[in-house]
């Protein structure tokens, strides 16, 4: 898929709306050394006729399910931070999806400065699930 195209799943459509890298870090967040922030902005839709079941509902992605690939192959990927307010706006993290509703925000990854991003990949509990190619 492009940057901008909507995986369908059986109750979840998921979206990598944009990528910016670097992105800026805030006041109090600093990339590791030799690093940049990749931020990720993703939408997430749970159908509203979804089933949903009460001890094992599903949750919202957070930044650990996601990785970005260099041309050489190698991943760079969340650290399952759980900053509550950055980046803003923040994609919601570990929260309980509701039937109807849609979610939005960004996440942030940490990669070598100067990584060319050949792709991304979202693996929710470790399942490569869909990969997203830059525009080009």
């Amino acid at each position: 898929m492009k940057i901008g195209d909507t995986r369908v799943g059986q109750a979840i459509r998921t979206t990598l709306k944009g990528v910016k890298y670097p992105y800026p870090p805030d006041y109090a967040r600093e990339p590791d050394a030799g690093n940049d922030f990749v931020g990720l902005e993703l939408e997430q839709c749970f159908d509203k006729d979804a089933q949903v079941d009460p001890e094992y509902p599903d949750t919202t992605t957070y930044n650990g399910d996601w990785v970005i690939l260099d041309p050489q192959g190698f991943e760079y990927g969340g650290d399952g931070s759980s900053w509550s307010d950055w980046p803003s706006p923040k994609f919601p993290e570990s929260v309980t999806l509701n039937p109807g509703r849609c979610y939005k925000g960004w996440v942030s990854l940490q990669a070598p400065k100067g990584t060319k991003i050949a792709s991304v990949v979202w693996r929710p509990g470790g399942t490569e699930t869909a990969e997203w190619l830059p525009k080009g």
